[in-house]
């Protein structure tokens, strides 16, 4: 690595752990819960289920050297820094190799909009998971795949090295295949001797290898599951009408209404209008017209539909999170990505907009991040509340609590309201009994039976219950056993 592209890539690290900080805290999500309860060994089973290779190895590594759980959140941090610092910088010098950029404010700009592209708002999701960093090898992967795919020298190989290298990508987790085709359109975009036709032929080969890349990730899915004498967690069922019904009519608009609420969507689409304005200007203004709205059109549909093509598969279980959706949450980066091919008059305003895109985009990730970090105090502190009343409870009546039944009001809260954001930062450990019985006997000294609550019981002593906050009477005793409702 030549000095100036290290100088770089401790720049953007640098500035990739500013931005990240409230990440490296040790605070768990709630699957975070179930790795301490269960162990790494288990959650290693669960990611073998799931296709996700490597972090399964990473996992088995940790269980096998015993490594500490409250060291996780920092060790993961730091490496998924790592790994998008070296996913930039590959991606600057191969932008910058293309577009052979002499301008200062070009180049402050590119590697702004680079920066942005992967920590975009809805990159939170990731950061607040304790396997963050192999997701992130996962993009450094499929960039490379991308990269790989459009090297001239190589013939052959370098479609079999660029398959290899997706196939390894989505063996990391396979929402990082959102990247895949963004960035092969912008990249075969700013070269200006990729024809249309050529264009076409590169997204044809690229749609194949995702394809392949995907089935391969179900066989490995399949494989492991027959191994391991279990039903296959992830299931291909096609039925395109009722899937495309879905994905039109729900996922998609709730999901550009909100964008998983991680970020301002007012501030969001202005930002993103004023970019796409101006490059319909330069458009308009450049000779090559055909060419660039064909480029400009296949991106922006490559933009929104990627995240939405695994629901077409995914049968009756339809969703989409926002790290499955992450090019979502970067739609101003792409388009000054976009921007900079042209030769631009307002050089200072696009220049601002980059600087606004990454204050923006900082902000709402550190805001998030440290929700995060809260929503976790605020869980480990109700769980005190509960032992110490569970404590004074067997103080008093010389009686073991043995059973705890769980239950939910009639209006439960999925999220700290105090905190104001509703995204994957703010799930109430309370809203989620799974996570419950997760959590539990990590913050307890005593191992207690989690049970559901029957119906039975739940009219005899909460029927018609609603609670804001904790009330004692939202714990009932009776003898070795605890009636829970969470509210």
């Amino acid at each position: 690595m030549k000095k100036q592209y290290l100088i770089l890539f401790f720049v953007i690290l640098g500035l990739g752990i500013i931005i990240t900080f409230p990440s490296f805290a040790n605070a768990r999500t709630l699957d975070g819960y179930c790795t301490m309860h269960g162990g790494f060994f288990n959650t290693a089973l669960l990611f073998l289920q799931n296709g996700r290779v490597f972090s399964a190895l990473a996992f088995y590594i940790f269980n096998l050297i015993h490594f500490p759980f409250d060291s996780l959140n920092f060790i993961s941090a730091i490496f998924t820094n790592i790994f998008l610092a070296f996913t930039i910088v590959k991606l600057y010098t191969v932008f910058q190799n293309i577009l052979d950029l002499k301008e200062k404010y070009k180049k402050l700009v590119l590697l702004i909009a680079l920066l942005t592209l992967f920590y975009n708002p809805l990159f939170t999701e990731v950061l607040i998971l304790d396997e963050s960093f192999i997701i992130s090898l996962g993009i450094l992967l499929m960039t490379l795949s991308v990269c790989r795919l459009l090297k001239k020298q190589g013939g052959i190989a370098n479609y079999f090295l660029s398959l290899i290298l997706m196939i390894l990508a989505v063996l990391c987790y396979q929402g990082v295949a959102v990247y895949f085709f963004p960035l092969l359109i912008l990249l075969m975009f700013t070269n200006k001797e990729i024809t249309i036709f050529e264009s076409m032929k590169k997204i044809g080969i690229g749609i194949l290898m995702y394809g392949i890349s995907f089935i391969s990730n179900y066989c490995v899915i399949k494989i492991i599951s027959s191994i391991l004498h279990r039903s296959l967690s992830k299931t291909i069922e096609l039925n395109i009408f009722n899937s495309v019904s879905v994905v039109i009519g729900d996922l998609m608009p709730t999901s550009f209404k909100y964008l998983f609420g991680f970020i301002n969507v007012k501030i969001y689409y202005l930002i993103t209008l004023i970019i796409f304005v101006l490059i319909i200007y330069k458009i308009l203004k450049n000779e090559s017209k055909k060419r660039n709205t064909y480029f400009l059109i296949i991106l922006i549909l490559a933009n929104i539909m990627m995240p939405f093509i695994p629901n077409l598969f995914m049968g009756d279980v339809n969703y989409t999170a926002a790290r499955m959706a992450l090019t979502l949450g970067c739609f101003p980066s792409i388009l000054l990505l976009f921007l900079i091919y042209f030769d631009v008059k307002f050089d200072y305003v696009i220049l601002t907009l980059a600087f606004i895109v990454l204050i923006f985009f900082s902000y709402s990730i550190n805001q998030n991040t440290s929700i995060n970090i809260k929503r976790y105090k605020e869980d480990i502190k109700y769980i005190e509340t509960i032992n110490q009343e569970i404590k004074q409870y067997e103080n008093k009546s010389h009686n073991k609590v043995k059973e705890i039944y769980i239950a939910k009001d009639l209006s439960v809260a999925y999220y700290y309201e105090n905190f104001v954001a509703h995204n994957g930062a703010n799930i109430r450990l309370l809203a989620v009994d799974w996570a419950m019985n997760c959590a539990f006997p990590v913050y307890t000294e005593n191992k207690y039976i989690f049970k559901k609550m029957s119906t039975k019981d739940y009219e005899k002593y909460f029927k018609g219950k609603n609670y804001d906050e904790f009330d004692k009477k939202q714990l009932v005793f009776d003898n070795d056993k605890l009636y829970l409702l969470l509210y």
